[in-house]
């Protein structure tokens, strides 16, 4: 492994970001919900999670322009009576730090492949 290689992961990964936001941030279901976002937050201050739901938050585990934001989680998670909280290390958009890029056409062993993911779910139901 080179000495780039790690900076170029981030440069994929933030280009898969990207191109994740310029495919999505224009559509009209995004569109309205930034029309949106203003009473959206307001309505949902003073809520939480219902206190029976099993929570399991991944967070940025050192956050520099919200420090707070780690301890924010925990407290979130301590609300409930199965929370988790996961740091991890990365910028805010932790899937694109940890995720893998789109992959597009049939999947790698083909239809057959698909079928088979299909089936297996199904039988988890």
């Amino acid at each position: 492994m080179t000495r780039t290689a790690p900076l170029q992961a981030r440069l994929d990964a933030r280009g898969a970001r990207a191109e994740c936001v310029n495919t999505n941030s224009l559509s009209p279901t995004y569109l309205n919900e930034m029309g949106h976002i203003r009473t959206n937050f307001e309505r949902a201050l003073g809520t939480g999670f219902p206190k029976d739901l099993p929570l399991l938050l991944f967070v940025v585990a050192e956050n520099e322009k919200t420090p707070e934001w780690l301890e924010l989680h925990h407290r979130q998670a301590a609300s409930v009576m199965n929370g988790t909280v996961v740091p991890l290390p990365g910028e805010h958009y932790l899937h694109g730090t940890f995720g893998q890029p789109r992959q597009t056409g049939p999947p790698p062993d083909g239809p057959a492949n698909s079928r088979t993911a299909a089936n297996a779910s199904a039988q988890l139901y």
